[in-house]
């Protein structure tokens, strides 16, 4: 499995885009991308959950590669194999940066530590997203309305958004949580304004902390 994620990764060749979209972004010879690390942290079970964002600025096609926590790794500094869980929480992002870098054979530049709060505040400020979702995600509450409704194009706002992307029903494999929060995850940068500056203004008020050397600008 981790070496067919590699390989599409490398080819260029994973989900989300149609077989028009490859023919036309399709590059010969060296390409570049600019990859950086999405770790959301859930506040309230302490969960994490990994994406990779990479910028094919050769092909100009942006891809979301999400990795699952069962994803085995190895320490940069000692070697010992353990799961991509365990790196995030013990390694903190520069260790799991340069774990995943030896793995998939990527250069991510940096982390963006992105705590549930911060993606509920993310949201509102994009103006909501609009997702296809495919589970109704339950009030906190019985007999409340459900925080997601499951259907094509539903619109979320900040709480409805942690809500989905952190959602794990019962007896569902990861992987569906998973597959949530990269949604989440793309219906955020759709909104994101394409000029630079905009998109800046938006990461600015956001005024997170960012873990160095990510910067506004970089994000």
């Amino acid at each position: 499995v981790v070496g067919g994620v590699g390989y599409l990764w490398y080819a260029g060749k994973l989900p989300g885009f149609s077989a028009d979209e490859e023919k036309q972004n399709t590059a010969t010879g060296p390409q570049k991308r600019d990859v950086i690390m999405v770790n959301l942290h859930n506040t309230k079970d302490k969960a994490t959950s990994t994406a990779l964002l990479v910028n094919n600025s050769t092909t100009k096609q942006g891809t979301t590669v999400l990795l699952p926590n069962s994803l085995l790794v190895a320490d940069a500094e000692t070697g010992a194999t353990g799961t991509l869980a365990k790196s995030v929480a013990d390694s903190g992002s520069q260790g799991t940066r340069e774990s995943v870098d030896t793995l998939l054979g990527t250069k991510i530049s940096g982390t963006w530590r992105l705590d549930t709060p911060y993606l509920e505040n993310l949201v509102e400020l994009v103006g909501n997203i609009d997702i296809t979702t495919n589970t109704e995600v339950p009030a906190a509450k019985k007999g409340e309305d459900p925080l997601v409704t499951k259907g094509e194009d539903q619109t979320l706002n900040g709480q409805a958004a942690v809500a989905y992307a952190t959602y794990l029903g019962p007896e569902e494999s990861e992987a569906k949580q998973l597959e949530r929060f990269g949604a989440v995850m793309q219906g955020v940068l759709r909104k994101i304004s394409e000029d630079p500056k905009g998109a800046t203004i938006t990461v600015e008020t956001l005024a997170q902390i960012l873990e160095p050397p990510m910067t506004e600008q970089d994000l």
